[in-house]
């Protein structure tokens, strides 16, 4: 069912999620915080979570991120309830051969749907965001297709030259983002972007 932010069924997710880290090991911390959006006239209390998966170093963080809040009119199934699925499962993943020489984030934000805010919140007020090396954004763009490139932060050629050495099917065309931007939606790796940190952002 549609779970929009400040919602009953918005924090009956948030706890399911806190469930599936704690089945997994993993610790997590929420930030409840109030923030704006810094595009849209429009402001929320979110509720982000926030889960580390230690690595042999301190820092600079791996962040995985997805949002679970979904539009008042929608499940949230795809946009973007596919996308935390896909971060769980690699956590549980990942968690099996930890630890990794850096450690790893994952975020997953509140209020999306709502201007960004969620994200907003974190690279804007929580302390771990200035430790945060790399972002890799997950998200649902449409309803259906293979998870893409959608765009890339600036500094990217070693990023991209990882992403397709290492996977089994690289997908991603240029001019992605050339058309994403005549889009009238948009992602949290937008608020990456703004706080000048490396990253990918993934939608099908």
């Amino acid at each position: 069912k549609p779970h929009p932010v400040g919602s009953n069924l918005n924090r009956e997710i948030k706890e399911r999620l806190k469930n599936e880290l704690d089945q997994l090991g993993i610790t997590h911390q929420e930030q409840n915080t109030w923030a704006c959006a810094s595009r849209f006239s429009s402001c929320a209390e979110v509720e982000n979570l926030i889960a580390i998966i230690p690595g042999k170093t301190g820092s600079p963080y791996l962040a995985l991120m997805a949002h679970y809040d979904s539009v008042p009119m929608s499940p949230g199934a795809g946009d973007d309830g596919a996308g935390v699925v896909a971060i769980l499962e690699t956590a549980r993943a990942l968690k099996l051969e930890a630890p990794f020489k850096h450690p790893i984030m994952l975020i997953l934000t509140d209020a999306e749907e709502n201007g960004l805010i969620g994200a907003e919140a974190f690279f804007r007020q929580h302390p771990l965001a200035k430790e945060v090396g790399i972002v890799l954004n997950v998200e649902g763009s449409g309803s259906s297709g293979s998870s893409m490139v959608l765009r890339t932060s600036s500094s990217s050629e070693l990023l991209i030259k990882s992403y397709a050495s290492e996977s089994s099917n690289p997908f991603g065309f240029s001019f992605a983002k050339e058309i994403f931007k005549r889009m009238p939606n948009d992602t949290d790796f937008s608020v990456v972007n703004r706080a000048k940190i490396s990253g990918i952002d993934f939608a099908f």
